[in-house]
């Protein structure tokens, strides 16, 4: 704030104060006359009750006033016979702001009055209720007298009040300017002197160092074609016309660029004469404001063509009149051209489709309530010809009335039938390929690499046997022995677009294994960077395990084959190493740990263990049986033999 406000806006304080340091200049000139008589004295006694300042007579040397008028009675709270009991240092606190003492104080002041100086100065004094009373003290030593001095007291409350007030204001003022990052400006009218604060010349890019202060130079900034503007609201404001002068202009940058400026400014101060000789404004960069509305403009602009160019419907619907205006493209999606019908409320009512009443009301009731941001929602209309159209309506409330209740909306109407009729067929194409999938026990999935999203089909979950949609995406069901390659091949997929074919197992929640196999594709984009691998996932356990079991078969049949052929072409004395080589076989056919050959007597209950072969691999490396031992008719072996449920040959 220049510091020329503080002086202007107190010069009304200050006057005050100089014409009543002037009444007491006066009053003590009086003194001086009037104070050889006793009539005099009583003139005296008048004019000091009625001055407007505490005049107080103190004692130098016993340090008690001798005399006060009524004015100090009246600040201070003490009568007469009071202050005559009294000294400068009892009307006042312990210690002054400077943190000395207030009687030694008072003694050193007077000390200079004595000696005959005209000590002024700041004193706190205090009243009969230690109330705090700011003054300013001035102190002469009464002529003719050796020892009385004479005290002025100017009470400063209320021009230390009024200076608080302001400086309080000049910081709100700072304090907005600042907060609000405004550029502020005054403007010495007669003089052409414009001066600005640092955020005014800061918008245009100077310092103040560099920015000139000159109407001339605040003029050479301003474009060419927002000058008329300007001259022109200045000019209406000056003589009256207008509040405010407020426009916006463009100013020239130190670097050569443009920035649109928002000036709000008002004259301050007029002479006698009414002629303005002050303004004060502020200045608002809107740049950014003016490029956000051509912005506007354009898409605005935009989507009129675009409207157009897209057949859209539009609407607009007063809610208090009932009044419904359309355009032709709205008719003509239903097959009417203008003039046919008229576009009410109630025709549109009546052309809804019955089934789709509810949920439309449910979307306005929604959007009224605002649960939702716009209206929006899809429905059927009877066309001219008797067929419904699905319609896609979108819309706003454009009008309220002063209560808050709507007036009028305006929204579109957008033809999806294709659209309903694509997704009715999608839907159906789905469920069928959900059915195909289930029975081929066949899932699929996708992955969007640039989303990270992975989605699967439910058939795939049901391969998985879990409804844990987090499953997939986090390869949790791949064995851990297989977890490893999967990985390593779905990388490969990603980086170099491998479609490839994969077999691995999985573990379903009840633990059960299974056999999948997995096949992936992918899409590109136009650089050959893969954007979505698409895939299938098969069960092929029973396929797996038919296989098992053909080729165990087929190893069975190779091994007895074999067994049979050795067992024939060897010679007599060689027959037991054949048989031994048998079990051997047998036994690493089954992957047991042990096999043997053991000969049952079922007339004697005697076993005879002939041949039996352990797996190297084996931790219990002892015969099963001794050679021979009795047979336990109990054994659930035996029992089968004795039964016939067991093949036995008579030797």
């Amino acid at each position: 704030m220049d510091p020329k406000i503080n002086k202007r806006l107190s010069k009304d304080l200050l006057a005050e104060l100089e014409a009543a340091k002037q009444k007491i200049s006066e009053l003590e000139k009086r003194i001086e006359l009037l104070s050889r008589s006793e009539s005099d004295n009583r003139l005296l006694r008048t004019l000091l009750d009625y001055s407007p300042s505490a005049i107080t007579i103190v004692n130098y040397e016993t340090g008690i006033f001798e005399e006060v008028n009524s004015t100090a009675e009246i600040l201070f709270g003490h009568t007469r016979e009071e202050f005559l009991r009294l000294g400068p240092a009892d009307i006042s606190p312990e210690f002054q702001p400077d943190g000395k003492s207030s009687k030694v104080s008072a003694f050193e002041k007077m000390s200079l009055a004595v000696r005959g100086e005209i000590p002024v100065f700041r004193w706190d004094h205090c009243d009969k209720q230690n109330q705090l009373i700011p003054c300013e003290v001035h102190l002469v030593k009464i002529p003719g007298s050796k020892n009385l001095i004479r005290g002025n007291i100017i009470d400063l409350r209320k021009e230390l009040a009024s200076e608080a007030l302001l400086k309080s204001r000049e910081e709100q003022l700072d304090l907005v300017i600042k907060s609000a990052d405004l550029g502020f400006w005054d403007w010495n009218i007669p003089n052409g002197i414009v001066i600005p604060n640092e955020k005014c010349v800061e918008i245009l890019g100077f310092t103040m160092e560099e920015f000139q202060t000159t109407n001339e130079f605040w003029r050479s900034r301003i474009h060419p074609d927002d000058r008329p503007l300007i001259v022109e609201g200045l000019k209406e404001h000056m003589e009256g016309h207008s509040e405010l002068f407020e426009t916006d202009f463009r100013m020239l940058c130190k670097d050569g660029s443009w920035k649109w400026i928002r000036s709000r400014g008002k004259v301050w101060e007029r002479d006698k004469d009414g002629t303005p000789i002050r303004a004060l404004g502020i200045h608002i960069d809107i740049t950014e404001k003016k490029e956000t509305e051509k912005i506007l403009e354009e898409k605005e602009r935009t989507l009129d063509l675009a409207v157009q160019g897209a057949n859209l419907g539009i609407w607009d619907y007063n809610i208090i009149t009932n009044e419904h205006h359309v355009d032709e493209n709205w008719l003509k999606m239903l097959g009417y051209r203008p003039g046919e019908v008229k576009p009410t409320y109630e025709f549109w009512n009546e052309s809804l489709h019955p089934d789709d009443r509810d949920k439309t009301n449910s979307a306005w009731k929604s959007y009224v309530t605002g649960e939702t941001t716009f209206y929006s929602t899809a429905f059927r209309l009877k066309c001219k010809d008797g067929s419904y159209k699905w319609i896609l309506t979108r819309g706003k409330i454009a009008e309220n009335a002063p209560e808050g209740n709507p007036i009028r909306m305006i929204g579109i109407h957008i033809d999806i039938s294709e659209q309903k009729h694509i997704e009715d067929e999608l839907r159906e194409t789905k469920l069928f390929l959900d059915r195909a999938q289930k029975t081929a026990k066949i899932g699929s999935w996708e992955y969007d690499i640039p989303s990270g999203k992975m989605t699967a089909s439910e058939g795939l979950y049901q391969i998985l046997e879990t409804n844990d949609r987090m499953l997939v995406p986090a390869f949790d069901y791949i064995h851990p022995d297989d977890r490893e390659k999967v990985e390593k091949y779905f990388k490969r997929s990603i980086i170099e677009g491998v479609s490839a074919e994969i077999e691995y197992r999985s573990i379903t929640p009840s633990g059960q294994e299974k056999f999948l196999l997995n096949k992936t594709d992918f899409i590109k984009d136009s650089e050959g960077k893969v954007l979505k691998l698409l895939g299938t996932i098969q069960d092929i356990s029973n396929e797996i395990k038919r296989k098992k079991k053909e080729e165990f078969k087929r190893n069975i049949e190779r091994l007895t084959s074999s067994i049979s052929t050795e067992l024939i072409n060897r010679p007599i004395l060689e027959i037991e190493e054949a048989i031994s080589n048998a079990i051997q076989k047998i036994t690493q056919a089954f992957k047991m740990s042990r096999g043997n050959l053991v000969l049952y007597d079922t007339k004697k209950m005697i076993r005879t263990l002939v041949c039996e072969f352990i797996v190297p691999e084996s931790e219990n490396k002892e015969a099963s049986w001794p050679p021979e031992s009795p047979v336990d008719p109990n054994n659930f072996l035996t029992k089968k033999i004795l039964n016939g449920e067991i093949v036995t040959l008579q030797l």
